[in-house]
């Protein structure tokens, strides 16, 4: 699951009358790019039935045996974006990107472990142990991306033109979006490399694993 939000500063200035007409001023300023991430902490619930569980999705039956547990992810994704507007007359503004904050992150896991699976069992430590796999494998993909996500946000970034307009908090929401869409991609990029790592902790042979560590489930 993924949640986004959007932001919009705007920061006017006036300009006196002999500005020049073909360019934004202050437009060829390097754009001021932050990237923050949140590796989420962890909660975990022993409360669920195996029937809650098996609704939710996380149950997998095997011949070998049965893991019930289940790690849900909310990854957090959230913009703000700082605009420099500049006019003459407030007919006519000159719209430049001034300032991108970009937060990538996750916010808490949930652990879920069966309830018939009581703490200091073996079954509870083996399902535990599985499920908290999953969050440093979720984890893990993050580390690895945010340095090259930064980076393309920056170029991303500076690559917006400037714009003259007479609806700059519109200009605004085009410049938002044009970066969003070109994110967008890297976004998804990242949540398939996290299904990927993850499922392959999710086999029939990897489960028969795990069952086999104890002697009754």
């Amino acid at each position: 699951m993924r949640t986004a939000s959007v932001l919009l500063v705007l920061l006017f200035l006036a300009l006196p009358a002999r500005a020049d007409d073909t360019r934004c001023p202050g437009g060829d300023t390097l754009v001021d790019v932050t990237v923050t991430t949140d590796r989420g902490g962890v909660r975990l619930s022993n409360a669920k039935s195996v029937n809650d569980l098996m609704r939710l999705g996380g149950s997998i039956d095997l011949r070998g045996g049965r893991i019930l547990g289940l790690t849900r992810m909310n990854l957090d994704y959230r913009m703000e974006a700082n605009t420099r507007v500049v006019t003459r007359d407030r007919k006519r503004y000159c719209v430049s990107l001034r300032r991108v904050k970009v937060h990538l992150g996750f916010k808490d896991f949930r652990v879920f472990v069966a309830r018939r699976y009581h703490p200091g069992t073996c079954p509870y430590r083996v399902t535990k142990a599985h499920e908290m796999r999953h969050v440093s494998l979720y984890r893990r993909e993050m580390d690895d991306a945010i340095g090259p996500f930064k980076a393309r946000v920056a170029d991303v970034a500076k690559r917006v033109p400037v714009v003259w307009t007479e609806d700059p908090q519109a200009a605004t929401r085009d410049m938002v979006a044009r970066i969003g869409a070109a994110m967008r991609s890297d976004v998804q990029a990242l949540e398939r490399r996290m299904r990927i790592a993850n499922r392959k902790i999710d086999t029939p042979a990897a489960y028969r694993l795990e069952h086999a560590k104890c002697p009754k489930w």
